[in-house]
């Protein structure tokens, strides 16, 4: 199974590299495979250092939301 990160575009580089930040750390990626071109504040989906498209808020969020419960049951906590 493949995870895609929701992440906040925080620099734009190139036509295909940006900067992209999820709690506070950054990661620079490529943005090559995505259809859209990346802008600065896009909320993207980022899977092994690369953009796999853009989301908006309330999905980036919806995401988040799945990831902590993935989370809690891996540390089988009650999610």
């Amino acid at each position: 199974m493949c995870i895609a990160i929701p992440m906040l575009v925080t620099k734009v580089l190139s036509p295909t590299m940006a900067v992209v930040s999820r709690s506070g750390l950054e990661q620079q990626v490529d943005t090559s495979f995505s259809e859209n071109e990346v802008s600065l504040g896009d909320h993207v989906l980022v899977f092994r250092g690369t953009v796999l498209r853009t989301v908006d808020a309330e999905q980036a969020q919806q995401v988040e939301k799945a990831l902590a419960c993935v989370e809690a049951a891996m540390r089988t906590d009650q999610a």
